[in-house]
């Protein structure tokens, strides 16, 4: 499954110096940076997002930047996501989840080298955000009414015939002998 990202652009920027911020302090809390958002679907093969990344600083001094940033993007989905071999909501939603993290992954790279960039003119340096996991970042997915429906058609792995053999405990597999 491909997403192709169409576009993107950021209609607010602002990245402001802390003048609280000192520069001796050894590091600072990855926990006051913020990404969250929504990827909303659009039939079956488009998604718009709305990001918003923030860092906040105030009254802190290990962070040098107060930073708020709304991206907008818009990808294209380039398989289909309704198919005759997804046949388990588990699987259905496994597609979702590779989905939301190519999407964040994309514009979350484009987020860090703003940031870099802009704060590298800026009184206390380049200041590099930190990495996420993109399972680990706060979005919603909305599903379009067509991929909702067809979400609802699925069975669960758990209630198929099949779910029984593959719960089934396989024999433990020796270890070849030492000569």
């Amino acid at each position: 499954m491909s997403l192709l990202l169409e576009s993107y652009f950021f209609p607010e920027i602002s990245i402001a110096a802390n003048t609280a911020f000192d520069r001796e302090d050894d590091g600072y809390d990855p926990e006051k940076c913020h990404f969250e958002g929504t990827l909303e679907f659009e039939g079956t093969g488009h998604i718009r997002s709305n990001f918003l990344f923030r860092v906040d600083a105030q009254s802190d001094n290990s962070m040098p930047y107060e930073i708020r940033i709304h991206a907008f993007a818009a990808f294209e989905i380039v398989s289909d996501l309704i198919t005759e071999d997804v046949k388990y909501v588990e699987a259905f939603n496994g597609r979702m989840n590779v989905l939301k993290r190519s999407a964040v992954v994309m514009v979350y790279g484009a987020l860090r080298e703003l940031v870099a960039s802009i704060s590298g003119r800026q009184p206390w340096g380049g200041f590099m955000i930190p990495t996420i996991m993109a399972d680990d970042a706060d979005i919603e997915l909305v599903l379009s009414d067509e991929l909702k429906a067809f979400q609802a058609s699925l069975k669960s792995v758990h209630d198929s015939a099949d779910a029984k053999a593959r719960a089934t405990v396989a024999a433990p597999v020796k270890a070849p002998r030492k000569r």
